[in-house]
């Protein structure tokens, strides 16, 4: 296959003193590669992951203009796979093994710069920019920011649980309080519950990311249940197990993909108390499957471009949490003032897209894999210290104790750093070599490092010692974060 690379138009014989101007004007250019913008330097204001794209394509930028669409240094995979030549100009391809990646590379440079004599796709430069969004795989950066925060939910549903399991054998509940057993007790609810306790908590999560310069918005819901026992060792000391699982969903905006994780979390914890102070801490690990989608649509009439690329991951999770607090009341108003220090460690496989629809074919029948990846694996780290005050009013009534309670959480991100996800085209034919030159790199947002969380809900301790409580979260100045997550639980006496 031959591709339509060269820069010399066809020019008539009668127009020979153009034509030499012409040969001329083509030799500067080529002498100085980095004198103007051509190709896809005439897009302007290219978000991260379409500035990343066109790295790929035509080059890494030099003082904000890429190489010529030439065999030149610092070429990119477009012109790299229509020489065989790599940038160092070493020959190790045969052009016509990737000349469907080198065929789409060469459309999306035309469509910049229609002056190259390449083939274009019939759209705007806006749809252009669109379209270099397109094939790359946002999605991947999706996954590290959902598996850290589907661990701190996990850690958040024990650290509720130890919060109540603390104040002697008249009390143990279960909801984000810390109170003295007498006063929740009340009077109505019961005494000498079980030193044994089973308790369940399911959570449903719901918000939205916006689309910045680095990242496409998305919005996404999650699920999550979380059963453990535990058994009180003494009037001091409680410690049990818990598992946890956990599936989310996350849709890119604009129909660019979607990302689904489904997981499960192993957690031993334990709390040691005085009646006023404690400490509490827990462990947990967790394997996660990611299934992910990404679309690609774009061009018009006989160019137009449409694949669907699908791939799957694991994850591997640890966790751990340590906190401390002081519990108070004066009479039926109960306090507590808190802190907590936990951290996430996830690793993420990386894996290879695989195409699953496609609107043309190989020779072979095959679906055309042109735009499909490989991703790089990833580690991704989350150290979160909370700073919290909770309070509530005990009401005792014949139905049993209920329980108001409000709590705010200041909540600080120490691993601040931006994430970089690496990825290769799949048909890139100087990898298999060693040669990493021709990466995408999706860089993440900064995390938010300082932000709020808003708690509200509800106890119902009933007699006999079973305990239900509902429970409402909110995240507070995230820059372009909405999120909410609503908690249900029970507490069994066994």
């Amino acid at each position: 296959m031959t591709l339509p690379f060269t820069l010399a138009p066809v020019i008539s014989s009668g127009a020979r003193k153009f034509s030499i101007l012409l040969t001329i004007s083509i030799a500067s250019l080529l002498l100085a590669p980095l004198a103007h913008a051509v190709g896809l330097d005439l897009l302007t204001n290219l978000n991260g992951p379409q500035d990343a794209a066109a790295d790929a394509i035509q080059g890494a930028d030099v003082n904000g203009v890429r190489p010529i669409i030439a065999d030149v240094s610092g070429k990119g995979l477009c012109q790299s796979i229509a020489t065989g030549t790599s940038q160092t100009g070493t020959v190790k391809v045969d052009k016509a093994a990737t000349g469907q990646l080198g065929n789409r590379c060469a459309e999306l440079v035309g469509t910049a710069d229609t002056s190259l004599g390449l083939p274009t796709l019939g759209i705007s430069n806006a749809q252009l920019a669109q379209a270099l969004q397109q094939v790359v795989p946002e999605e991947t950066e999706i996954m590290g920011s959902g598996s850290t925060d589907t661990m701190h939910d996990q850690n958040n549903n024990v650290s509720s649980r130890l919060q109540f399991v603390r104040t002697g054998t008249s009390g143990l509940p279960i909801a984000g309080l810390h109170m003295t057993g007498d006063s929740f007790m009340g009077g109505n609810a019961g005494e000498d519950f079980s030193r044994l306790g089973l308790f369940i908590n399911g959570n449903y999560g719901t918000g939205d990311k916006d689309a910045t310069f680095n990242e496409s918005g998305f919005d996404f819901d999650a699920y999550g249940l979380t059963a453990g026992i535990d058994y009180r060792f003494s009037d001091s000391f409680v410690a049990g197990v818990a598992v946890g699982y956990s599936e989310s969903e996350a849709e890119v905006q604009e129909n660019l993909g979607e990302t689904e994780g489904e997981g499960t979390t192993f957690t031993l914890y334990g709390t040691y108390f005085t009646e006023k102070f404690y400490v509490d801490g827990s462990i947990t690990t967790g394997s996660y499957d990611y299934e992910g989608i990404r679309n690609i649509n774009y061009g018009a009439g006989g160019a137009l471009v449409q694949r669907t690329l699908a791939s799957d991951t694991e994850a591997d999770q640890t966790a751990w949490s340590l906190g401390a607090g002081y519990n108070g009341n004066n009479k039926s108003l109960n306090y507590s003032l808190y802190g907590r220090l936990e951290a996430v460690d996830v690793d993420i496989d990386g894996y290879r897209e695989r195409v699953v629809a496609a609107n043309s074919t190989l020779p072979d029948g095959s679906l055309n894999n042109d735009w499909a990846m490989r991703v790089e694996s990833q580690n991704v780290e989350s150290m979160i210290g909370v700073l919290g005050v909770q309070v509530a009013y005990t009401i005792s009534n014949r139905f049993g104790v209920v329980q108001p309670y409000a709590g705010l959480e200041f909540q600080r991100e120490f691993e601040d750093d931006i994430r970089v996800a690496r990825a290769f085209y799949l048909n890139d034919p100087f990898f298999d070599s060693g040669d990493r030159t021709y990466e995408v790199r999706l860089n993440t947002d900064e995390p938010d490092q300082n932000f709020f969380q808003l708690s509200l809900g509800a106890i119902l301790l009933r007699p006999g010692g079973t305990q239900w409580f509902v429970n409402y979260d909110r995240l507070i100045g995230l820059r372009d974060v909405t999120s909410n997550r609503f908690t249900v639980g029970v507490r069994l006496e066994l």
